[in-house]
């Protein structure tokens, strides 16, 4: 027990300790993730973003294909985890390397 209570004490079970032992898989294959899900079966998708990392929507547009129907758009945000779990395979989590930059996520194990 005083080993490891001096352990947590000395930062040798710290959580940065832990991250840093993670690999990096690589980045995150956004478009993949918002075209595999359930919606991308009945809707157009893209994808869109703005600067910050957590910025990322898939948007779906539905045609309603009836003359005089409006059709409809939904923008949900991305779950970063499933995309990388989507790519890379079970136990893959996510995390950005800046939070300013939408551009910054990477995938690790």
């Amino acid at each position: 027990a005083m080993a490891i209570a001096a352990a947590i004490a000395g930062g040798a079970l710290s959580g940065a300790g832990i991250a840093s032992a993670a690999k990096e898989l690589g980045g995150v294959n956004i478009q993949r993730w918002c075209a595999c899900t359930q919606h991308a079966v009945l809707a157009t998708t893209s994808v869109t973003r703005g600067s910050g990392a957590y910025s990322w929507r898939c948007v779906y547009r539905y045609d309603t294909g009836l003359p005089g129907a409006s059709n409809k758009t939904v923008q949900e945000g991305v779950d970063m985890n499933a995309a990388c779990r989507l790519q890379y395979g079970n136990g893959a989590w996510s995390k950005p390397l800046n939070p300013n930059d939408a551009n910054s996520w990477r995938c690790y194990r």
